[in-house]
């Protein structure tokens, strides 16, 4: 076990501060548990903990509004929470945690922040700076005009602008500045129900260097007169009432609006607009995204824009993210009209071009375009711009700085940690750029237009991650046999074997006839849609990074130049059927919602589903067999917490007398209980509802420079009030999807444990890439982090057989190589440090000093752990209390140490096969003491030998040491 110390942990973490179960399992409908189509899209919900460092770590209530969307909510009925505000802004920074804080304190769900900088950064896309121009001041202006009638703010400077014949003035809002709008408040005369603008920076809530307790006090009883008038007393607590946004009725209006028509005809909208500085935080952010670049007032985005909602209906995407190349949306604030051009940033050396020449050249690196594949160029471009393509410019003569023309509406997804097979940066999956209208996409028009980009979503779902995931394999039955299959491909893929040169189609989703051995499995180079083709003709996007698959044979695999052993994956299993269950899974989808006061997403057990769950129990128990259950929380939420609930009475029926294994899955994790940890949860004083609580987060901007920007997970299970850590002695396991990102090694990929002292403990747990997660198990929850800990070694060539199996140790800080960057991988390894490394492999800490050892141990690195295999019975040593630490290991040594230790854990490998040493010509060179072990590793599948020998007397390099270590632990 690797162990760092690392004080300041707790401190570099996000605050994971769970709420103590608060919800009381009351009715609860029964699920529809009809299986829907999931995408591997994720969602982005982080936006305001990323940009405003008081945020970090904590559930917040806050909601961006583009231009257009604060200008509807200004027109729609009802009271809303809203903040003038932007990340750029010290003074905004240093009150939103203090406003935040009171918002929950008032029950308030939402706060709907609007930043006058439309780039969420700079004051040339400000609408409320007098030095912008008069069409960006004229939407500012107007807003305020027409919508905050009895806005006053003392000593505030005028904004004002001239627009042809249009002209207007308005106080200007500093950020930041809260209140709360109602448009009826007064008869029409008074939307600003209550309001609060006040200019503190950080040092303003400080005494004597440090935060004084009073002065934040005092802020925060200003911001409570702000919420008082739409609050009212209940149970000695006041609770504001207010509105919240229909986000898909605005698009559904919004778009009806700009097209005069119907646009969305399906059941639901599943998008969401982001503006320009979330834009940015979203396309930084870890994770695959579906984004839509496009707008209301475009007449191509218009008739397409449905096909692209149900296309993520029926793929199972959450949310498609979409932004609109006009900050404004292209709306006249006094015409009411979608025609303006005023302010879209991709327009040729528009003032700000640079806002979507930074975009393009910053994130979409790889991205491909019809304009910029139009060999005639940009006629209107300047001399110096590069021929062959039609590219957006801003800046002027050598600053000028050029990106690729792509016109809207333009669909991709997008992974910013996505490279090629060559390892070029390759964020965008795929694209579709095609460019319809009302006229030519109408159902069975003669061009095919509607059916062609129906065809071009599909191709584009084909590819939702960086490397293949959810893959399994099927053994060979022998290694002579090519019976071997890779299940869970798709046609977006293709595959050659570890000694291949060639990669070959995928068809199917099943790949049949494979030899035992390692196959490579990628994505496949991929065409993308431009405007103006009828079909896509040339690959746009490179294959992309391969992973590992072993197939591996029921007698054992092939050595592949390897003379160590290897392990098999077991034949899967058919449960037999069964009363009651029937032997399959009892599967439960909850439906789940959000919290207002704890932030936590939350499924309770309905009564009815308890009782049917119970009554399967019952009949297993009777029968003698066990149930498996597991509860699947239906939630849109790809992080945040999630909390399921059972009610006590309902907890106890279901594991009484029962063998009962429970599954939590809460989307982004999953928990396995088995009964005997069920009951350790049952045993618990607290006699109030069981509650699983999942927590995903990440690590502040401190903890990102100690560990990257890594996942946290905070496990926790309550019996009531009371937090129960540790399960009876029984192992928990967890696995936690994941997506290799850009560059990253299967093996290379570890579990940090965050112990109480706030140091990082190495876990047992790996990437599974057959399930796309990482997986481990625990005897206790707390908080643990999904960590990368490449170690290279100028001596282990990546193409090597025993590449992974150092990489797999050396992350785990197991070996730590022989030094000066070296692993020596093929030189003899002695007694001594063998079991250095099988001690720690496995998690065994060595024996503090002066504890009983051998004669000859020494006062040595290896000293210790010398020590703990002699007290746990690993070992009894060569005679006469003697070790012989410094000779070197032969294969019957190393094997009957490896098979002592795996009983003392009692993880001795099972029985694969009928296979027996007496099938190898040296058999009878095994010494007696050996002669188990190999009789188990071979049966087992872990040692297959090389040409028919065993080579008990052998020695053993580094190399297959590593091998069989890697081996044993990478298959549980």
């Amino acid at each position: 076990m690797q162990k760092r110390s690392f004080k300041t942990i707790l401190t570099l973490l996000l605050a994971l501060t769970l709420v103590l179960p608060a919800v009381s399992a009351g009715p609860a409908s029964a699920a529809d548990n009809a299986p829907a189509k999931v995408a591997k899209y994720g969602t982005y919900t982080s936006y305001f903990s990323d940009s405003y460092s008081e945020l970090a770590g904590k559930s917040n209530v806050f909601e961006t509004l583009t231009y257009h969307q604060l200008w509807n909510l200004f027109n729609s009925d009802g009271t809303y929470v809203v903040l003038f505000g932007g990340a750029w802004s010290d003074q905004t920074q240093s009150v939103i945690g203090y406003i935040n804080d009171v918002a929950k304190e008032y029950g308030i769900k939402a706060i709907y922040n609007f930043d006058t900088r439309l780039d969420g950064d700079t004051a040339s896309a400000d609408i409320a700076d007098s030095s912008s121009p008069d069409t960006y001041r004229k939407r500012y202006v107007e807003l305020v005009n027409q919508h905050l009638t009895n806005l006053k703010l003392e000593g505030a400077e005028k904004i004002s602008y001239t627009v042809g014949s249009q002209s207007g003035e308005a106080d200007r809002i500093e950020s930041p500045y809260l209140f709360v709008y109602n448009r009826t408040n007064g008869d029409g005369a008074a939307p600003i129900v209550s309001d609060l603008q006040e200019l503190l920076s950080a040092e303003d809530f400080q005494t004597g260097g440090k935060i004084d307790p009073a002065k934040v006090e005092a802020y925060k009883a200003k911001v409570r007169e702000v919420f008082d008038p739409i609050s009212k007393e209940t149970d000695g607590k006041k609770v504001a009432s207010h509105t919240l946004i229909d986000n898909e009725s605005y698009f559904r209006s919004t778009y009806a609006a700009a097209a005069g028509r119907t646009v969305f005809t399906g059941a639901r909208v599943v998008f969401q607009a982001v503006t320009y500085d979330e834009l940015k935080k979203l396309q930084e952010s870890s994770g695959d995204y579906a984004i839509l670049y496009g707008g209301p007032w475009c007449p191509n985005t218009q008739p397409v824009i449905d096909l692209v909602n149900q296309w993520a209906i029926d793929e199972g995407i959450q949310t498609v993210y979409t932004w609109d190349t006009r900050l404004d949306n292209g709306f006249d604030p006094i015409t009411k009209e979608f025609k303006s051009a005023e302010l879209h940033v991709r327009d040729v050396n528009h003032p700000n071009a640079r806002i979507y020449v930074d975009l393009v050249n910053q994130y979409l690196t790889n991205i491909t375009t019809a304009n910029s594949k139009h060999a005639n160029g940009n006629p209107a471009a300047p001399p110096e711009t590069p021929s062959g393509s039609y590219l957006i410019w801003s800046g002027e003569g050598e600053g000028r700085v050029y990106a690729k023309r792509l016109q809207v509406p333009y669909v991709f997804t997008y992974n910013k940690d996505n490279v090629d097979h060559t390892g070029a940066s390759a964020p965008i999956y795929g694209h579709v750029e095609l460019m319809y209208t009302w006229t030519n996409i109408e159902e069975g028009h003669a061009s095919g237009n509607r059916d062609r980009f129906k065809k071009a979503l599909n191709l584009l779902s084909t590819r939702q991650e960086s490397v293949p995931t959810d893959l399994t394999t099927v053994n060979a039955s022998s290694v002579s046999n090519k019976n071997g299959q890779i299940k869970g491909v798709s046609e977006a893929l293709e595959y050659k074997g570890s000694g291949s040169e060639t990669y070959l189609p995928v068809e199917g989703t099943t790949i049949t006839g494979l030899a035992a051995g390692t196959y490579q499995v990628r994505y496949r180079a991929k065409t993308g849609y431009n405007a103006g083709a009828t079909e896509p003709t040339d690959n746009y996007y490179e294959a992309g990074q391969s992973v590992d698959v072993i197939v591996r044979a029921n007698s054992g695999s092939p050595g592949s130049g390897d003379p160590g052993p290897s392990t098999p994956t077991p034949e899967p299993t058919t449960t037999p059927e069964q009363s009651g269950s029937n032997g399959k899974p009892v599967v439960v989808t909850l439906p789940a919602s959000k919290d207002a006061t704890t932030g936590i997403t939350v499924a309770v057990v309905s009564e009815d589903e308890a009782a049917k769950l119970i009554e399967v129990a019952k009949q297993d128990a009777t029968a003698g067999k066990p149930t498996t259950v597991e509860l699947i929380v239906k939630s849109d939420s790809a992080d945040g917490s999630t909390q399921v609930t059972l009610t006590r009475e309902d907890y106890d029926k279901l594991i009484a007398g029962s063998n009962v294994e429970l599954k939590v899955n809460v989307g982004y994790a999953s928990l396995v209980f088995d009964s005997t940890a069920l009951k350790a949860i049952g045993g618990s004083k607290d006699t109030g509802d069981i509650s699983f609580i999942i927590a995903k987060s990440s690590l502040t901007e401190e903890g990102k420079q100690v560990l990257g920007d890594r996942p946290v997970y905070d496990l926790s299970v309550f019996s009531g009030e009371t937090t129960v850590s540790e399960f009876g002695g029984s192992e928990v396991n967890v696995s936690i999807p994941y997506r290799l990102r850009a560059g990253e090694e299967a093996q290379a990929v570890i579990v940090y444990h965050v112990t109480d002292e706030g140091e990082l403990h190495t876990v047992r747990g790996q990437y599974s890439a057959a399930a796309g997660a990482v997986e481990f198990a625990t005897t206790h929850f707390s908080q643990y982090i999904i960590g990368y800990n490449k170690v290279e070694f100028s001596d282990v060539p990546a193409g090597a057989w025993y590449s992974n199996a150092v990489t797999f140790l050396a992350a785990r800080d197991v070996t730590n190589g022989s030094g000066n960057g070296e692993y020596n991988p093929g030189a003899a390894i002695t007694r001594g440090p063998f079991i250095v490394l099988l001690l720690k492999a496995y998690g065994i800490e060595a024996d503090a000093a002066g504890a009983a050892n051998f004669s000859d141990a020494g006062d040595t690195y290896y000293t210790g752990y010398l020590a703990a295999a002699k007290r746990l019975g690993i070992t009894t040593g060569t005679g006469d209390n003697l070790f012989k630490p410094n000779d070197l290991i032969t294969r019957q040594d190393l094997f009957t140490l490896l098979y002592r230790a795996l009983e003392v854990l009692k993880e001795v490998p099972a029985k694969q096969s009928d296979a027996s040493p007496a099938n190898f010509s040296d058999a009878d060179q095994i010494a007696a003491y050996a002669q188990k072990a190999f009789e188990t590793f071979v049966a087992s599948g872990v040692v297959s030998g090389s040409d028919g020998q065993l080579s008990p007397k052998a020695n053993s390099t580094r190399a297959q040491v590593a091998q069989v270590l890697y081996n044993l632990l990478a298959a549980n």
